[in-house]
């Protein structure tokens, strides 16, 4: 992972209340988790190009993605979010509610991710597309 990134990813965790990154083993743990249930072929590079389906693509072009995201899930629901930004595993992970974790990805520079809520029933991609992939379900 970028070292830029990781040192934005961790700066705002320390300056945030509530909201935290994730141990090494933590963060393997959840990205486990969110493999196992919704990811057919965890060796891709994006594997929003491997999710089980169904699947739901929501284009946003020049519109705000992060503004997509949080009415799809919610303000205060607790979420991961793995900065996945076009590399393999590890990934950081970190822990907050929508609104911490949009308002950390306004506050770096844009990388790709996936958010997932604690039971991994749902995925959400942000992709270099300019489109949110969902796989699971967002109740």
């Amino acid at each position: 992972m970028n070292r830029t990134l990781r040192e934005e990813l961790l700066a705002h965790c320390q300056a945030a209340e509530g909201i935290r990154m994730l141990d090494p083993e933590e963060a393997a743990v959840v990205v486990e988790r969110v493999a196992e249930r919704h990811v057919l072929d965890r060796y891709r590079t994006w594997w929003w190009e491997a999710l089980v389906p169904p699947v739901e693509r929501l284009a946003y072009g020049s519109g705000d993605g992060l503004e997509l995201l949080e009415s799809k899930l919610g303000r205060e629901r607790t979420l991961w979010l793995a900065a996945t930004d076009d590399e393999p595993p590890p990934w950081l992970v970190v822990r907050g509610t929508t609104r911490q974790i949009v308002e950390l990805l306004r506050d770096c520079r844009w990388f790709e991710y996936w958010v997932s809520d604690e039971a991994a029933s749902f995925v959400v991609f942000d992709t270099h597309h300019q489109e949110l992939v969902v796989a699971g379900v967002i109740a």
